[in-house]
């Protein structure tokens, strides 16, 4: 990448002259994770902070017959696992500071956009960045170390030109947070996966005891159905054994056995042998009723008995289906919060929401807003709450572009978001919105 060449409108050269012979400031450590800071270092008092006091130059004096301070804040990150390493910023600080006393000196300079030239920012050149800086007539090469998108002005140097510690510094902050990021994004997306495991184990843990449930079903109804043919067996086999013993009572009754009963009646007074021999035939017959009914008594028992048996097995059939009909409808919750949970993407161009657009589940409404349709208004229909993270696409002149992100939380009090971007000159063309439902 070729190095822009900017023209600085007014530079400024700042010259430093020996002052402090000692730094102080806030000592910033982060132990690792399960370790509280007031365990290292118990306050003397409520709401202190940990500080340090340290000599610049332990071999010579300066600032005239008192001590003078000046205050520079460290920082010290321990390692949370072996694979970490510690990180600090003491040494670099102190350097820094030291050199202070050196009677070096800055020249940095603000550059607005004209001193900008055809050179785009964050396209051509970032932060950190080597610039050649045309100063007085002189071009000198300074660090970028800031620009404002608000008016694209740059701001150049503003280190110790002969010494560039406090750059490197920075550059290994700015490196540090990244790594930061990069450990956080890494054990997110390990959660993501995680979860998404977690999810399908469930899945097919549900999917088999299901199936259990339905062989169990299957397996019960087949037993229901055999036990209930060889009960209906017996019940035809009870009504055919009463029904024949209907038939000898009543052929018993026939009109020739009452004849014969009449003619022994009429014989009853004419001989005594012949009344006993009537009698004993009556009791006789008296006996084979009773045993007949006592038979249909015991038939029509097994009858009630192969009833309430009938009974109990509907009634068991009854609580399996009642079993396997909760089983499915736990099934279907869980595939139904699964599914409302499942992240959903909306992408539009200018093209669609500059006349409203609705995604295709109704989640959100987008609309184009503000002078000239620069911005976006985002509205969250329907209840639904949950979070949306918004990455909004800007152009502008000479094919500048810039992304915009932004994570927004959508509750019932707070349903309607606007965007615009900061430059003048540049207008959203794209959207890119993940929804994250609650």
């Amino acid at each position: 990448m070729p190095t822009p060449y900017l023209i600085a409108d007014a530079a400024q050269v700042t010259v430093l002259r020996s002052l402090a012979s000692t730094a102080f400031g806030r000592y910033d450590l982060k132990p690792p994770k399960g370790v509280d800071v007031e365990e290292v270092y118990p306050p003397s008092a409520p709401d202190n902070e940990v500080a340090y006091v340290s000599a610049l130059h332990p071999k010579r004096r300066v600032g005239g017959m008192f001590r003078r301070f000046v205050r520079a804040d460290v920082k010290v990150q321990a390692p949370d696992d072996e694979e970490d390493s510690a990180r600090s910023n003491v040494e670099e600080v102190l350097d820094e500071v030291a050199n202070r006393t050196s009677g070096d000196f800055f020249l940095e300079s603000d550059i607005s956009r004209a001193g900008l030239g055809p050179w785009v920012p964050f396209v051509d050149f970032n932060v950190g960045d080597m610039a050649n800086v045309e100063v007085w007539g002189r071009v000198v090469q300074l660090p970028v170390v800031r620009i404002n998108p608000k008016d694209w002005s740059v701001h150049v140097g503003g280190q110790i030109i002969s010494d560039r510690d406090a750059l490197l510094a920075q550059n290994a902050e700015i490196h540090n947070a990244l790594i930061d990021d990069q450990r956080d994004l890494a054990g997110l997306d390990r959660r993501v996966r995680s979860e998404s495991s977690a999810r399908r184990r469930a899945d097919t843990r549900i999917t088999g005891q299901l199936g259990e449930l339905r062989q169990e079903f299957l397996d019960y109804s087949e037993e229901t159905t055999r036990r209930l043919k060889e009960q209906s067996g017996r019940i035809d086999d009870a009504a055919n054994s009463v029904d024949q013993a209907t038939r000898d009572v009543v052929k018993f009754w026939s009109p020739e056995n009452q004849n014969k009963f009449n003619q022994t009646v009429q014989l009853f007074t004419a001989a005594t042998r012949g009344y006993i021999d009537v009698n004993d035939i009556k009791w006789t017959t008296q006996d084979e009723w009773n045993r007949r009914m006592q038979e249909q008594a015991d038939l029509q028992q097994q009858q009630m008995n192969l009833q309430q048996e009938y009974a109990r097995v509907t009634r068991q059939l009854a609580e399996a289906n009642q079993r396997a009909s909760d089983a499915n409808a736990r099934a279907l919750q869980v595939e139904k919060e699964y599914r409302r949970r499942l992240p959903r993407l909306v992408f539009a161009k200018f093209s669609d929401y500059k006349n409203m657009y609705r995604d295709s589940e109704n989640f959100v409404r987008l609309e184009a807003y503000g002078p000239g349709d620069r911005g976006f208004k985002i509205t969250a229909l329907g209840s639904w709450t949950g979070d949306m993270v918004v990455r909004a696409t800007a152009i502008g002149p000479m094919s500048a572009n810039s992304i915009d992100s932004v994570r927004a939380r959508v509750t019932r009090g707070s349903r309607v978001f606007n965007g615009v971007p900061e430059a003048a000159q540049m207008s959203y063309n794209t959207l890119d919105i993940t929804i994250y439902p609650d």
